[in-house]
């Protein structure tokens, strides 16, 4: 049996699998849930996808995610696969 663990962003393992859920924003109606499941890379390369994060910009990708994190946006959370 498989159990799920609850990761903060900044935890996540390139190596290791994950459960990515995704609470959609939506201001009027229902936003829906999404989810991904994948290594540690790829979930950090989804969660950039969907808060739009540009490295280019020079941000600091976990200072970006966590400032619009539920605020107003879509709400992340991330569970590590055991």
């Amino acid at each position: 049996m498989k159990s799920l663990d609850q990761v903060n962003i900044e935890d996540i393992k390139s190596d290791k699998k994950y459960l990515l859920v995704v609470s959609m924003y939506e201001r009027y109606g229902d936003g829906g849930t999404e989810s991904y499941i994948g290594t540690g890379d790829e979930v950090i390369e989804e969660i950039r996808q969907i808060f739009g994060y540009d490295e280019e910009e020079g941000d600091d990708w976990l200072e970006f995610v966590e400032e619009r994190n539920g605020d107003g946006d879509d709400f992340v959370e991330v569970f590590k696969v055991e």
